[in-house]
Parts: structure tokens; sequence; C-alpha cells
């Protein structure tokens, strides 16, 4: 007698099955939202474009995602300043202070932070968070921004105290604040204290061909309308 053995038929199907499976497991990662390191990535691209619409899309979309993500609201805070909001840029960045207070980017927030806080019209906040980060960091950055806005805000004799202790915490090695503070008395149109702060940075670095250029720009006799007006002003 002769029997025929007949097996199932899912041996075929298996393979058809497992594409299927694999077509609709591909569908779905398509669908998915893209992390937000690729979403950040996109948006600081668009910000260095100044493409700030594209920007706050990708941002919007991370924080949707995660609202603690501290570089996706520091890049935020970025745009709303790009976008004249200081206020929406200062809850962003006191997000992203709040979560990097001790980090290599805290500076790059704290600046970002007083842009928004001065463009928003709070002076008092921002002469706190000026103060508390030098009190708090104590480092020449530190000062360099409480200065640069206290000048913003006609505070010339704060200014020059926070240019001087820059001078002070700084290494000796480095001619920054020097440069600084005879940007700022040049400012002011202080040529004999911007000259010495630029002898200054020279002792440090002798060779330095800006330094020398600059001073020898300042030992360019002023025109005649200059002296007249220097003399009106030193007449008693």
């Amino acid at each position: 007698m002769h029997f025929t053995m007949r097996f199932p038929r899912f041996e075929r199907s298996t393979p058809v099955s497992m594409l299927a499976v694999l077509a609709l497991a591909i569908f779905a990662g398509g669908c998915t939202t893209q992390p937000n390191s690729i979403l950040r990535l996109h948006a600081k691209d668009a910000i260095d474009r100044r493409e700030y619409t594209a920007a706050d899309q990708k941002l919007a979309t991370a924080l949707g995602q995660d609202p603690a993500d501290w570089k996706a609201n520091y890049y935020m805070g970025l745009v709303r300043l790009a976008q004249q909001r200081p206020l929406d840029a200062r809850l962003h960045l006191e997000v992203a202070y709040s979560l990097r207070d001790q980090d290599p980017e805290t500076p790059d927030i704290l600046d970002a932070l007083a842009d928004a806080l001065h463009q928003e019209g709070a002076n008092e906040k921002l002469d706190i968070m000026l103060k508390a980060a030098t009190n708090r960091y104590g480092q020449p950055r530190d000062f360099y921004r409480q200065a640069t806005f206290l000048t913003k805000q006609g505070d010339v004799d704060g200014a020059k105290a926070a240019y001087l202790k820059a001078v002070n915490v700084s290494r000796k090695d480095d001619i920054t604040p020097h440069m600084k503070l005879a940007d700022f008395y040049e400012g002011l149109g202080d040529r004999v204290s911007a000259m010495v702060a630029l002898q200054q940075a020279q002792q440090i670095d002798p060779f330095n061909r800006t330094i020398a250029q600059r001073i020898q720009s300042l030992l360019v006799e002023p025109t005649p309308a200059a002296d007249a007006t220097i003399e009106t002003i030193v007449t008693p």
C-alpha cells in the first residue's frame, strides 16, 4: 500500500508574513518623530542661517517631546530674541539655566538671558542677575557681561569698576581685559586712559601688531576741531 504524506502549507506563508511584519515596522518607524538630538541639530543650522521660523518649528516639536531639554530651551531662547520676543526668550533661558548652571554652556546661557532682560526693560532684574553671576562664578566673562550691560544702561562708573575687576581676576598673561578696557575708554572719548590700557596689554604681548597699530592711531594728532573742543572743555 502506498501512502502520500501531506505537509501543512505554512512553510511558504511564513516568509511572506515576516516580510509583512518588517514592512509594517519600517512604515511605523518612518512615521515616528525625529529624536530631539536631530531636531536640535536642524534647528541650530536654521538659526545659523537666520531661518527662525524653521528653527521655531523644530524646537517646538523637541520641547513637546521633552520640555526639560535644556539645549532646546536655550536655542528657543535665541530664536525668541531674534524674533524680538524677550519675555518668551527669558522663560526658555531661565529653564535652560536652571538645568545647566555649573557647566561649560552656562556663560552662553547667561549672556542670552542678560540680553533678554535688557530687551525686556527689566533693568532691576538684570542688575540682580549680573551681580549674582559675578558673585557666584567670578570669572572674567561675568565681569565683561556686567560691564557691557551697565554701559548700555548708562552706568559708566559701574562699567569701569566691572572692567577693572575683570583685569584683577584674569590670568596675568591675558591681554583681553586690557583690550576691552581700552575699547571702553575709547568709546567714552578718553584717549589717555585708552592709551594706558593698551600699553598694559603691550607689556604682556610686546609683538602684537594690533596693539601697536591702535597705540599708533591714538598718537596721531587730533584735528583742529577736536583741539578746540578739548580747550573748550578744560577751560575754566
